[in-house]
């Protein structure tokens, strides 16, 4: 791609970029979690405990706030809470504080047992970060900075928070600041410069990335899978290449403004062997789009499901919706967020548009087999015809069809075997917590967890999840729900 077209690519994605607004599914992913080894948890019995909006008020000091150190003082300094997110193993939680006078920001850790918030040294241009991806042992959290940057066509580093020695690595430093444009040319940073996104930690520890740079050979901007072993993320060695040019174009991982939710639109499987990706241009009929499954032991391409598979799913969708797929809708929807079961064979697959922010439009979650190369719905959406009234519909209990569809945050178990998701129920108005199992063949049924009317909904919202012992913490935005093993 020669670097004017890249300059259009660029700003052809500026409106998908910076889509979003209300509760849309377009503002989602699934939020991001390794698999732990050994969980001894049972997801059947978990219940609903409470509901905690951490953010505060106008005349509330919010959680992360109220004993911190260094004490907040000056106007304009404050914890964004948009991007915070929760440990592994359930102890902390991670946001960004910012300095809107100084232009300068702190990694900031609030921790449940002393119920007391550190902040590290003050950073100058302190990115804003939404959310990331922790290390299978709660110690190192790769921030989600690629996110914001990429939209300002801004160069973007990984920047990882060691959370035992309260400090910020940054692990790929090309010499070229967060701020440059990525498209400069005057002092030659186009030349040199790394655009590393979609950072994502393995169930080992290992991380990986795409590199997105000019390939000398070609002249032309290409990305490369990369990874940093579990026993290089602190030091300076160079990543490895694990396989050149998966895509014939640059940044083929989908990034937007849509705050994990799941493991996002890069997912590894809890056995290390397989990562699927969502890509998405500005273009609906690009060929490369759909989602990539990698397999990391040979190094090579398994499979790519492309948009037009998704109107061919083999069980579980009424007739009318995949006819409508394929004919109008194709293109208009892409794969938003991804997970991976606890058997390693089903990947998780949550569907969004840009275009169809309605509620008269289903959005399956689908399980795609990676052994039996099958494509299905989790839930039984056959009997549903073209002229029911979808935002009114019921047809598990008495709770919106919607709820199920038009999810606004959603979070893997660490078991991998249960996701649980937040939807508005059209019929009450009510935020539902639901959970479906998805190590299950056949179809199966949403079991409905709590309704949370202290909900507080946000246009974007990152979503993960910790536990210890039998406790169970979810944090949805601002919305730290926990529950408990009974």
């Amino acid at each position: 791609m020669k670097p004017h077209l890249f300059t259009l690519f660029i700003i052809a994605l500026l409106p998908l970029l910076i889509a979003g607004g209300g509760n849309s599914i377009s503002a989602i992913a699934f939020g991001n979690t390794s698999n732990t080894p050994q969980i001894a948890l049972d997801d059947s019995k978990l219940q609903f405990v409470s509901i905690e909006n951490i953010g505060g008020s106008r005349d509330v000091v919010g959680l992360l706030e109220t004993n911190i150190t260094p004490a907040i003082e000056e106007r304009g300094d404050g914890i964004d809470p948009r991007g915070a997110v929760i440990s592994l193993n359930g102890e902390m939680i991670i946001a960004g504080r910012y300095n809107r006078e100084a232009r300068s920001g702190r990694v900031c850790a609030y921790h449940f047992t002393s119920n007391a918030t550190t902040c590290t040294d003050s950073i100058d241009d302190l990115p804003v970060f939404l959310g990331g991806s922790w290390s299978p042992d709660s110690r190192y959290l790769v921030l989600n900075t690629d996110i914001e940057l990429i939209r300002s066509s801004n160069e973007t580093d990984i920047l990882i928070y060691d959370s035992q020695e309260n400090r910020l690595i940054n692990r790929t430093d090309d010499g070229v600041i967060g701020n440059d444009f990525m498209m400069g040319d005057s002092a030659g940073e186009r030349a040199r410069v790394w655009v590393d996104l979609g950072m994502t930690f393995a169930p080992n520890g290992d991380l990986y990335f795409f590199r997105n740079a000019i390939d000398p050979t070609l002249g032309e901007w290409r990305a490369d899978l990369m990874r940093i072993s579990a026993s290089d993320i602190t030091s300076t060695s160079t990543p490895e290449v694990i396989f050149r040019h998966p895509t014939d174009r640059a940044f083929p991982v989908f990034r937007t403004n849509g705050y994990e939710i799941f493991d996002g639109i890069m997912s590894i499987s809890p056995n290390n062997e397989y990562l699927a990706y969502s890509a998405m241009s500005a273009g609906g009929e690009d060929p490369n789009n759909g989602v990539w499954i990698i397999d990391l032991t040979q190094k090579s391409d398994k499979d790519h499901l492309n948009n037009e598979r998704f109107g061919t799913i083999m069980a579980g969708m009424p007739t009318w919706w995949l006819e409508m797929y394929s004919s109008e809708w194709l293109g208009d929807f892409s794969a938003r967020s991804l997970a991976w079961s606890a058997d390693s064979d089903r990947l998780v697959i949550m569907f969004h548009s840009f275009r169809y922010e309605n509620d008269d439009i289903l959005f399956p979650l689908l399980k795609y087999d990676v052994s039996t190369d099958t494509l299905e719905s989790f839930y039984d959406y056959s009997t549903i015809t073209e002229d029911i009234d979808l935002p009114q519909a019921t047809l598990f209990d008495d709770v919106s069809l919607m709820a199920d569809n038009r999810l606004v945050a959603g979070v893997i178990s660490p078991t991998h075997n249960t996701v649980f998701y937040i939807g508005r129920d059209n019929l009450t108005e009510d935020y539902i917590l639901s959970g479906m199992v998805i190590t299950e063949s056949g179809f199966t049924t949403p079991r409905r967890m709590a309704s949370l009317s202290d909900f507080v909904p946000r246009s974007n919202t990152f979503t993960s999840i910790g536990y210890s012992g039998s406790t169970v913490r979810i944090l949805a935005g601002s919305n730290l729900i926990t529950l408990t093993e009974q």
